[in-house]
């Protein structure tokens, strides 16, 4: 049976056999004296002044004093408190000697001085290498333990992370990826009774046995990024056997500690004294620590028992080579963090003070593959495992290795004690470490602060926004060409290094590396100048909304964010699910409401979001928390005391009702005792991949505390766009290396630094994009029917249908289509409201599939690319989904990866290759793309709500591009449009609509509007190009039954042959028709308008109307929480058992989420109602009026105060308009209450 596996490297397992186990696997524990624990105090403040004091003439003799507004004295740090002002606080003199003088500290910093020495004087503390005190610049700004390591290598690589997001994974850190999870794996297997209980000899054949199962698992789940990077599978798969010894190892040593069993021999001793692992309590745990501005991501979490005390202490796995310093100070620095949330544990930063911690290197550094055997078994047994399944050819190998088994637990019993090398830890290394953290910190906020300046100047017209374009903050670039050659970032920082170079800059001194200059130097000067730009642009625009990112967790007030829409600070746990047992995307079932999961292998909860203020503002709160989450909204979820980032989740659901719903799971829960019965309750379902419960007991009915947050920073996204549209280089077929691997046939353009992608339009974009050339077309098809002929005629039946479709077609879009496939390289499309964008594109993805063309689908939102996704769904064709499957359209998800793949790598090849229709939206990893896949034609669908860095990326993946839209409608969500004209709010679609007018066809001709509505959008918008497409489409009309009894004014607004109606609360003036600030965020509202809306939908509803007919929108989001609250009976409640559709409730929403949507009714809430006639920003925009009208099939009702709008041009000449051809009704207050 031997013979027979003799081309299978069991090096893995044979290893185990050797006495020399302890070279595989180094254990190191790293400890001094200990001592009773010590508690640090904190004093968190604002720099006022900053002063050197000279003790002598020598330049170095000299202390820096800095005096701090305290926020916070005491034992604790909580930030988000930090809310008072400075000058009214008392003053707090730190001052800096030695090593710590050389901080870059000015006035207005914020900083958090740790004091585990206190002054004898009041007020005062002294930061020097002689004590214990430590100064910690920015706490707010997180680095990983990680980032300041490498920051030694290159200080500036370790900033540009703050700037690009790289998608490529190295291989080599992909191998210590996958190694962390199989270590993990080995460690939950500890509490497995069936391994547990068994004899040694059987307990190690299984451990072998799960392991070996387990790497194919992993093998599978990591296909994507092995595809992405072209490893083989067999490299990877012999490299994760050949970590087992050690795995096993790690193993034994908790074992015998745990149940208290020694049948192993295997022990960690230190200082002649046994150490004892008591737990594992956590694995991948996450925790963030704004006191000492760190965060990180624990391997492992054990409780050991050591010289008779208890201890938590870090784990850390090293796959690479050994690097005593960096490993050393991480593993340090983790126990900082841990010991900032445990106050058992000693902190290790102090003079003879206890540092506990465990550095496990799995040295396996070879991945070369073993010699190959041509026999027909080895061939068989590769077949079985490329196919991730288990035939007779693999039972046999588990034979095999069970006998290989049975010798390795007789060399484990009688293996000799770890060998443990005693290293003495010096707390110098952790105080260097923090002053590079305190480094970091300086240079992100200074580029913060430049940034900020620049919006300044820009508010204040004091410069051009030519002038502000420069290079970021950085430090100089790094010196050593060695660390640059292979840096994932080396374009990019070539790239700043040729910008202009900031005023704060002045005195660095440029380095001269030849890496740099090589790559710098290959970029064209026009390419610097569009790179320039837009990168300027972006960083402007992500100070502007840097509110919503997550660094605010801390230096906004709690219930400042609450009032926001961005926490939720009581969310309490009603019920939790582990979802890891179920196999594949599933359903939860309750008794009254079915939510679907959002994914596997991780934890499943329902909360319910209870206002955390007073009684009288409760309601207003109650209604904001309903509409502040949504459906696939990223969150984190935290302690109430402290304990940030517990987990990572996805909001699967939002449901409202009266009456808590029953879990079939959990047989009796608590109603609330404060709970109002007249006001809705707000549930929260959340799925999350890593939530660890920071409780021993049950966690259910406690409260956390759920902040929203941006999963994907898509300013990241489009910087990497920048910069490969900006530097990439092409390699030549010739140049490029060969690979003899799973993945080699298809094609990939490598160069030094990783795998890229092949870029075919690159040299023409850039001719359109940056040099302004007008892109091409040619004549190739005068009418369908020729287009249609050159079409081979491999698929009839397709044919037939397509033939059909396009007999249906308009001259407008038969005129498009011809348009796009004449183009020779960038198309434009532009669709008035209505006119079936969605249908062209359907049509055009049809006829490019019978021309055996691979067709790139994307958009910025899942929802555009999956309506057209769903009118492919008939004609059964290969379509490849990519995304997140949570967000995908419960019809299109058959065409996920996770739908599709059944496990095997060469179906994974297969798939990716001859999926002709690929859809993702534009900020999908590049990835997950087919690689080495050159897609004939890219559809970017709602191309005018996407800023021009974001289409660069999918553009480059494909030989021609077709942009579709409507530039008169919303433009790209961005934030300082009111700053710069012509900046990131002009999507690239407006810009070459304008520059080439000729390039573009028109969709003139609408299938939504009556004549009514139609008229009215021709009037403000379209200067009368829209037409309609049928006399019955003019005609068309509510089907609506009303009751004799309803108010006149009510049976005016609602009679089906007013199309259009403005409901004027001018008549009724007072404080109950006036906006109101929102009691609970910047907003407004208007409550007076949701009654009016209330009564109307009341009255439709009870003549017999679907509410999934009804749509109601308004352009504030505190509105739309009133309405929410108003309507919330007729909203989304509850599904029971899943049987109703989202499409059975009631829509209420902001005028932004609705674009791309129609309703039979829409009903607007113009909210603005005011004496001094201010309109706001939101309503000035024509463009968010357009989309406001547009959205209604049959009939448009407008509910404002006329008197209001009378300052604005474009709603005066609406409200014209209105009086002369449609219908104005005046409401009464008393018609209303």
């Amino acid at each position: 049976m031997d013979d027979l596996f003799d081309g299978i490297d069991f090096s893995a397992i044979d290893a185990m056999e050797k006495d020399a186990m302890e070279e595989t696997s180094e254990t190191k524990r790293i400890c001094l004296t200990p001592t009773l624990p010590r508690r640090p105090t904190m004093v968190y403040g604002k720099v006022r002044e900053v002063n050197q004091r000279m003790h002598s003439e020598e330049p170095n003799d000299y202390d820096v004093v800095i005096r701090l507004a305290v926020f916070i004295p005491g034992q604790k740090a909580y930030l988000d408190t930090a809310v008072v002002k400075a000058e009214e606080d008392e003053e707090f003199e730190v001052v800096l000697q030695d090593e710590w003088k050389t901080t870059m500290v000015q006035s207005d910093d914020r900083v958090n001085v740790v004091l585990f020495t206190p002054s004898t004087r009041p007020n005062h503390a002294c930061v020097s290498n002689k004590n214990d005190n430590y100064l910690i610049v920015f706490p707010d700004v997180l680095f990983t333990a990680t980032s300041i390591a490498s920051s030694y290598c290159c200080l500036r690589r370790s900033l540009l992370s703050n700037f690009i997001r790289s998608y490529q994974e190295s291989k080599y850190s992909l191998f210590g990826r996958i190694r962390h999870d199989l270590f993990e794996y080995a460690s939950s297997l500890i509490h497995q009774r069936e391994i547990v209980t068994s004899s040694p000899q059987a307990r190690t054949a299984r451990l072998v046995q799960t392991l070996h199962t387990k790497i194919l698992g992993l093998l599978k789940d990591n296909i994507e990024p092995f595809y992405a990077n072209s490893i083989d599978i067999r490299e990877v798969y012999e490299g994760l056997h050949a970590s087992i010894p050690g795995i096993i190892q790690w193993f034994y040593l908790c074992f015998q500690s745990i149940s208290h069993q020694n049948d192993s021999g295997v022990q960690l001793r230190f200082d002649q004294k046994e150490v004892s692992i008591e737990a594992i309590e956590a694995t991948e745990e996450t925790l963030w620590c704004p006191e000492w501005g760190l965060k990180g991501v624990l391997d492992t979490v054990c409780d050991v028992q050591w010289n008779g005390q208890k201890r938590k202490i870090p784990v850390e796995i090293k796959t690479g080579s050994e690097d005593p310093i960096s490993h050393t100070v991480q593993l340090l620095l983790y126990s900082v963090i841990l010991a900032q949330f445990n106050e058992e544990m000693e902190f290790p930063l102090i003079h003879n003070g206890t540092f506990s911690g465990c550095l496990i290197y799995l040295k396996s550094d070879s991945f070369a593959l073993p010699e190959r055997r041509e026999d027909e078994c080895y061939e068989e047994i590769k077949n079985e495992l490329t196919a991730g399944k288990r035939g007779p050819y693999i039972s046999q190998l588990l034979l095999a290795v069970k006998k290989k088994a049975d010798a390795v637990t007789h060399h484990l019993s009688t293996a000799s004690a770890l060998q443990i090398r005693e290293k003495p830890m010096k707390t110098d290394h952790c105080r260097s470490m923090l002053i590079r953290r305190n480094l970091l910190a300086s240079y992100a906020e200074k580029e913060k602060r430049r940034v900020k300046k620049q919006i300044q100047q820009l508010e204040n017209k004091e410069c051009e926004i030519e002038d502000l374009f420069e290079t970021p903050i950085l430090p100089a670039v790094c010196s050593n060409s060695f660390y640059c050659e292979k840096c994932p970032t080396l374009s990019f920082c070539a790239l700043l290094s040729r910008m202009p170079r900031s005023a704060s800059e002045d005195g660095i001194e440029p380095v001269s590396n030849p890496v740099i200059q090589r790559v710098s130097e290959e970029i064209a000067e026009s390419s610097l100048q569009y790179f320039t730009r837009w990168f300027s642009l972006i960083q402007i625009e992500r100070a502007v909304a840097s509110r919503q990112n997550h660094d605010c967790f801390w230096r906004m007030s709690s219930m400042k964010r609450q009032n926001d829409g961005e926490t939720a600070l009581q969310a309490k746990l009603l019920f939790t699910e582990d979802c890891s047992r179920f196999k594949s995307h599933h359903r939860h079932t309750f008794s009254d409401v079915c939510v679907p999961c959002c994914g596997f292998r991780g934890s499943f909860c329902c909360f319910e979001l209870i206002p955390s203020t007073p009684s009288p503002e409760q309601a207003a709160l109650r209604a904001r928390l309903l509409t502040a989450f949504a459906e696939s909204d990223s969150v984190i979820i935290s302690t109430r005391d402290g304990r940030w980032a517990i987990g990572y989740a996805t909001v699967t659901a939002v449901l409202t009702g009266d009456n808590l719903p029953s879990f079939q799971s959990q047989a009796e829960l608590p109603s609330l005792s404060d709970a109002v019965s007249s006001d809705p309750r707000v549930w929260l379902f959340v799925s999350s991949s890593s939530f660890t419960l920071p409780y021993h007991h049950s966690p259910l009915h406690q409260f956390f505390r759920i902040d929203k947050y941006k999963s994907i920073d898509t300013s990241l996204i489009a910087v990497n766009n920048l910069a490969a549209f900006a530097a990439h280089i092409q390699a030549s077929a010739s140049t490029a290396p060969s690979q003899d691997t799973f993945f080699s046939q298809r094609g990939v353009d490598l160069n030094q630094n990783n795998t890229q992608m092949t870029y075919p339009a690159l040299k023409r974009l850039r001719e359109i994009l940056i040099e302004g050339k007008p892109p091409r077309m040619a004549c190739h098809y005068r009418s369908m029917e020729a287009l249609l002929n050159d079409c081979p005629n491999t698929h009839s039946s397709l044919l037939r249908a397509v033939r059909a479709l396009v007999s249906r077609c308009n001259a407008d879009q038969t005129a498009a289509i011809l348009h796009c496939f004449n183009s020779e390289d960038v198309a434009i499309v532009q669709g008035l409201p209505g006119t079936g964008k969605t249908t062209i594109i359907t049509i055009i993805v049809l006829i490019s599939v019978l021309k055996n063309q691979r067709v790139l689908l994307s958009s910025h939102t899942h929802t555009a690319i999956d309506n057209v996704l769903i009118k492919l769904l008939p004609y059964h064709l290969p379509i490849l989904r990519l995304g997140d499957y949570s967000r995908l359209h419960p019809s299109v998800r058959q065409f996920h990866l996770s739908q599709r793949w059944s496990g095997s790598f060469d179906e994974y090849v297969s798939i990716m290759n001859d999926s002709l229709i690929v859809g993702a939206t534009v900020y999908t990893s590049v990835a997950q793309f087919p690689r080495g896949v050159v897609f004939d034609r890219c559809i970017i669908d709602e191309a005018g709500q996407i800023t021009e860095p974001s289409t660069l990326q999918v553009m480059l993946l494909s030989h021609k591009t077709l942009l579709v839209g409507d530039s008169m409608q919303l433009p790209p969500l961005v934030q300082s449009n009111n700053l710069i004209d012509g900046g990131l709010s002009e999507s690239l679609l407006s810009r070459l609509e304008k520059a080439f007018p000729e390039c573009a066809a028109r969709l003139c001709i609408q299938y939504r509007m009556n004549k009514g509505i139609m008229a009215l959008t021709n009037h403000l918008i379209y200067n009368h190009c829209l037409s309609s497409a049928s006399t019955q489409l003019d005609s068309a009309v509510l089907t609506l039954s009303l009751p004799p009894s309803i108010p006149n004014w009510v049976a005016t607004t609602l009679l089906p042959q007013h199309y259009v109606v403005f409901v004027n609360t001018d008549s009724c003036w007072g404080e109950k028709n006036h906006e109101i600030p929102s009691a609970v965020s910047s907003s407004h509202q208007n409550p007076f308008e949701a009654k009016i809306v209330e009564n109307l939908v009341t009255q439709m509803v009870a003549g017999e109307m679907e509410c999934a007919d009804i749509g109601v929108i308004s352009p504030y989001s505190a509105q739309v929480a009133c309405l929410s609250t108003c309507l919330w009976k007729y909203c989304k409640l509850h599904k029971p058992h899943g049987r109703q559709r989202d499409s059975c409730f009631l829509e209420v929403s902001t005028v932004d989420r609705f674009q791309g949507r129609d309703k039979d009714c829409i009903i607007i809430s113009l909210v603005r109602s005011n004496v001094e006639q201010n309109i706001g920003v939101l309503l000035k925009d024509w463009r968010r009026i357009n989309v406001a009208f547009t959205r209604a099939k049959k009939k448009l009702i407008l509910i404002g105060s006329e008197s209001t709008f009378q300052n604005s041009a474009i709603w005066m000449k609406c409200m014209k308009y209105l009086h002369r051809e449609c219908v104005v009704v005046n409401v009464r207050e008393e018609d209303v209450c």
